[in-house]
């Protein structure tokens, strides 16, 4: 689970907007996952954000949102109102999101 938030967490960093399917590819590459692993991430990708990085989805049942690329929910990603949490230490209402 921390190599995937280091993953994302770095994806995130790199800029905020909708990516590309080769743009994404190449990041992705970059960032160590194996070429024979990127059809499975860019599937994942597409289907939960349509490679929009600001992507955010909800309100869930508990009132939890999932954001980025990845849609995680807000409840390990970042940390809703004022300052930063979460695993990737970020404040859900941070550039990235906006």
């Amino acid at each position: 689970m921390k190599i995937f938030i280091l993953i994302v967490a770095l994806i995130v960093a790199v800029n905020a907007k909708v990516y590309s399917k080769c743009e994404l590819a190449k990041i992705l590459k970059s960032k160590g996952i194996a070429v024979s692993k990127l059809p499975d991430w860019l599937c994942l990708i597409k289907h939960e954000s349509n490679y929009n990085s600001r992507a955010k989805g909800g309100p869930n049942s508990n009132g939890s949102y999932d954001w980025g690329l990845f849609q995680i929910n807000d409840k390990y990603w970042c940390k809703r109102g004022t300052g930063n949490g979460g695993d990737c230490n970020i404040n859900c209402s941070s550039e990235f999101f906006s």
